[in-house]
């Protein structure tokens, strides 16, 4: 081994020394130095030169083969740059990504998401690119030309709460429940429809796909990430659900009162109203089939009204300090809807197609069984009204409103309806018609005989000191209701439907209401008959004001009276504002102040003109 290093070291060092003594050598070198100084020092005077030059000449422009995004502005100034950014990215900002979810798209504008652009920034970090790299590659770039382009980034601001709350906005539209499955009916026939994927919007997931997508410009949709969640209704169990609501539909199902009324809810009917939802039993989701509750008691609504009836108070009478039925009261009757439901929802899913319907009782609140309990023991105020010179259907039609509320029972503290207490005014019922107005005859009006019943309670009323909800004064100063000396402003006018008399029982003992006509004296007089509740009552005199006197007469035609007869039917009488005051006392406390109005036009003498043909008459 030793042999071999020495004979390469001897072969190196012979190869030296003819080198040294090579006749070109270091001379040659030293000529071949000399003679290409010149050519290198033109060579930096061009390179010198040429960077001034390209230094000059783009000195207010961009540098050639810069690129901003994907818009070429090499070459360009600032102005011409930002001019073709700004119209280059008009369309991209009014259209900068597009979200799809399935066949669902959205289409926000630069604004939506908080997106701007800093035009003024990008081209003044456009011009920049470049001017920092070393003089050799500028110039080698500008004479060669360079093969790929400086890309610059744009300058861009996103307000990510903007963004944020434009992606909550789509997540609120994607956002559902696993959709179970439902069951339809189409003609006769079940049909399982419906049943599909939850979907959970996935927010900072798809703000990070979107802020990607801006930050490279990207033409492409970007994509919405979601969670999916699969259904929870079993096939087995939506297969139980479809063979339970074929049995609810199969046949009709009857209804039974307790009277042996009967109703039939036909299977179309249980076609339209059948429901299915998703329900938890044992920790497992069921597909629940059932009769819509809604439409069920809108039906039972219906039925109800075959079968309510409100309990009807006894009818009492005072005689000489003794107080007896006149009338006994009876019973009322009230669908129970909320348990007729929970029975034909049950009646539904079983064999069974027939459902007693759940029927109460209900206690009048006056009856022959606690009259001892009532508290009617004493006269406690009385009102009166005389009607001479009434034609005969009108003094039927006082006796028949006189007999309607004659033995009528307010409880303790509870409120009077004259319209409810007189019931259904019609010829049925016994009515007349009267002459209201020219050529009009009707069972109730101003001037009829109702409102000579209504103007007597009210009288009896205003006595007792009881607070008066409602009373509608007369329009005219009718003559009828100033007879037996009573004083303007205590009328009172009932039209149904319409104006009604209303007032309290404030006593702490039931108040009987008696009416007495009398055909001798031509007067009806109202009783009433309670516990004296031990308080004064202050009727002043009327305040009669603005009086206005009639002027002319007013003819009316009587379809009645016999052609040719003309009679005085009504009696002139003046306008006026009348006011009475009212006070009502407990000793020395004031219990109820108030004032009484009315309000009447002047009235001229109205004149029936017969029109009636003499073989009617």
């Amino acid at each position: 081994m030793e042999k071999i290093v020495a004979r390469e070291i001897e072969s190196w060092r012979e190869e030296a020394s003819e080198l040294r003594n090579y006749p070109y050598g270091r001379s040659f070198l030293l000529r071949l130095i000399r003679a290409a100084l010149p050519v290198l020092a033109v060579f930096v005077v061009v390179l010198l030169g040429s960077a001034f030059l390209i230094t000059r000449a783009y000195s207010d422009r961009i540098y050639p083969q810069v690129v901003v995004g994907n818009i070429a502005v090499g070459s360009l100034t600032q102005d011409d740059a930002k001019e073709k950014l700004e119209s280059s990215l008009e369309d991209y900002l009014n259209n900068p990504v597009v979200l799809t979810f399935g066949q669902l798209q959205w289409h926000p504008a630069a604004e939506d998401i908080g997106l701007t652009i800093d035009v003024e920034a990008t081209v003044n970090r456009a011009m920049r690119a470049g001017r920092e790299d070393p003089v050799i590659l500028v110039i080698a770039r500008t004479l060669v030309g360079q093969q790929s382009p400086e890309v610059v980034p744009i300058v861009m601001r996103i307000d990510e709460s903007r963004l944020s709350s434009y992606l909550s906005d789509i997540g609120r539209q994607i956002n559902r429940d696993p959709l179970n499955p439902s069951i339809q009916v189409s003609d006769g026939n079940i049909q399982i429809e419906g049943g599909g994927a939850g979907y959970t919007f996935l927010q900072p997931e798809t703000e990070s796909k979107v802020l990607t997508s801006l930050r490279k410009m990207s033409k492409g949709p970007v994509s919405i990430a979601v969670y999916t969640t699969a259904g929870t209704i079993s096939s087995q169990e939506v297969s139980k659900a479809e063979s339970l609501a074929k049995s609810m539909i199969s046949s009709p199902i009857t209804l039974v009162g307790d009277n042996q009324q009967k109703w039939q809810i036909t299977t179309d009917k249980l076609q339209d109203w059948l429901r299915s939802k998703p329900v938890k039993v044992k920790g497992n989701t069921e597909l629940d089939v059932y009769l819509d509750p809604v439409e069920l008691e809108n039906y039972l609504d219906s039925v109800a009204k075959d079968i309510n009836s409100q309990p009807v108070n006894a009818r009492l009478r005072w005689d000489n300090g003794h107080l007896s039925v006149l009338a006994p009261g009876k019973l009322g009757r009230r669908l129970d809807i909320d348990r007729a439901i929970g029975l034909i929802q049950e009646a539904a899913k079983s064999n069974s197609r027939q459902v007693q319907l759940p029927i109460s009782r209900i206690s009048p609140s006056v009856s022959e069984n606690n009259i001892a309990s009532l508290g009617i023991k004493e006269l406690i105020a009385s009102g009166v009204s005389g009607f001479r010179g009434s034609r005969p259907e009108r003094i039927d039609n006082i006796k028949k409103a006189a007999q309607a509320i004659n033995g009528y029972v307010i409880p303790a503290g509870s409120d009077f309806s004259f319209a409810d207490a007189i019931g259904k005014i019609s010829e049925s019922a016994g009515y007349k018609p009267e002459l209201v107005g020219d050529n009009r005859l009707e069972l109730q009006g101003w001037p009829g005989g109702i409102n000579q019943v209504a103007t007597t309670v009210f009288r009896a009323v205003l006595y007792a000191g009881l607070p008066i909800l409602e009373r509608h004064s007369m329009p005219y100063r009718l003559d009828f209701y100033q007879q037996e000396n009573q004083q303007p402003g205590t009328d009172a006018m009932v039209l149904i439907p319409g104006t009604d008399l209303r007032f309290t029982n404030s006593t702490p003992a039931a108040i009987l209401i008696q009416v007495r006509v009398s055909d001798q004296d031509q007067t009806v007089q109202v009783n009433l008959y309670g516990t004296d509740p031990g308080w004064s009552v202050d009727v002043k005199p009327p305040i009669i004001e603005n009086v206005v006197q009639p002027i002319g007469d007013i003819y009316w035609t009587d379809p009645t009276l016999e052609s040719g007869k003309t009679e005085t039917y009504l009696y002139a009488s003046a306008g006026a504002d009348v006011v009475i005051e009212r006070t009502v006392r407990k000793g020395t406390e004031v219990i109820l102040d108030d004032n009484i109005t009315s309000s009447y036009d002047p009235l001229p003498t109205v004149f029936a003109v017969g029109s009636a043909n003499s073989d009617n008459g």
